[in-house]
């Protein structure tokens, strides 16, 4: 019922937009009715347009006011329009290309002014293409890893490696290379490198190790995203004035710091492993539209006080029934975070 109502309420909005939304242009200002406000803006009063895509086949005009504080009005371009609305918007600046036509200009006159013209293009070109490779990859990374059932070591060191990969690019390339680039910005934006290894590291290692307690990874994956986000917002001047971007960047950063925290304490632990034979009280799979994960829920044992839900392969969810049991491995971990896997007991079903 509570979503039916939403539904409702939205389609009787937009019925009601239909009816009653309508853009009046005058000389000297422009007035925008929709069902529950009115808004005017002066042209003297309107420091230019912007253009969005609206993401349902038609653009949105944005005009933006002189003054901060005043509201953006915003024109669907699906109203009925004609020669003289298009020639009301003509002398209007473009803000789009006018920041891209600047951080054109800036680009050329900053990055390596020493070069002759061709040869400053050509070595554009190539960072470019070296750029568009790198988010490629980080992409191909990030599905491999989360289709493999066990992406491997070397998958796993890789994209582990990738966001400082794009860290030190950013750092030997400046300006062409930055994060968290503007829309109209002719300069590189590295920023998927940076943020999307630390969702497939995440993943695989939610998956496959199981922790001891909630505060070594909490403590683990606010160090390593405090580490990373510094170090990306010390090598770009650029994203240090987004405030609201670096938040963004040190979240993805603290899912990168959780997930490689993770990876890298269990790889490197060398310490010596503590058997436990604890009984399987139930068993279930919870699957999505892209993951499928099997779950085995385990009684209590050693330092668990309760039953718990924990992820394990398919082959042993397969061979293992309710009432039967299994061996938990647990380990004091590279980084001092206790860490467990599960697995069949010898001679056991």
């Amino acid at each position: 019922m509570a979503l039916f109502t939403v539904f409702l309420s939205l389609a009787l909005y937009g019925l009601l937009y239909c009816l009653r939304c309508r853009v009046t242009l005058a000389a000297d200002r422009i007035e925008v009715v929709e069902p529950f406000r009115r808004r005017s803006l002066r042209r003297q009063e309107i420091r230019g347009f912007r253009v969005l895509p609206s993401g349902q086949g038609f653009v949105v005009l944005v005009l933006v006011p002189s003054d901060d504080w005043a509201g953006k009005i915003k024109i669907p371009t699906v109203l009925k329009t004609d020669a003289v609305f298009f020639r009301w918007f003509f002398d209007l600046n473009n803000l789009d290309a006018a920041e891209a036509l600047e951080s054109k200009e800036d680009l050329e006159s900053t990055f390596h002014p020493e070069l002759s013209v061709e040869e400053r293009q050509r070595r554009i070109a190539r960072l470019r293409h070296l750029a568009t490779g790198l988010n490629g990859v980080a992409i191909v990374l990030l599905l491999g890893s989360l289709v493999l059932s066990d992406p491997g070591y070397p998958l796993l060191a890789t994209v582990a490696a990738l966001p400082w990969v794009a860290i030190a690019l950013v750092a030997r390339f400046q300006p062409l290379y930055r994060f968290v680039g503007s829309r109209n910005d002719e300069r590189v934006d590295l920023t998927l490198p940076l943020i999307t290894p630390g969702l497939a590291l995440t993943v695989h290692a939610v998956s496959a190790v199981n922790t001891v307690g909630w505060q070594g990874p909490l403590m683990l994956a606010c160090a390593g995203g405090l580490a990373l986000t510094a170090v990306a917002a010390r090598i770009d001047p650029w994203l240090r004035k987004q405030h609201w971007a670096v938040l963004l960047v040190g979240v993805f950063a603290c899912v990168y710091g959780y997930g490689a925290a993770l990876e890298v304490n269990s790889l490197a632990d060398r310490s010596v492993a503590q058997v436990h034979r604890v009984k399987v009280l139930a068993q279930f799979v919870s699957e999505g539209s892209k993951l499928k994960s099997w779950y085995l829920t385990l009684a209590p044992w050693g330092p668990v006080a309760g039953s718990e839900d924990v992820t394990v392969p398919e082959t042993l969810y397969e061979r293992t029934r309710p009432g039967g049991t299994v061996c938990v491995q647990l380990r004091s971990g590279a980084l001092q975070v206790a860490w467990y896997r599960v697995g069949p007991c010898a001679g056991t079903r």
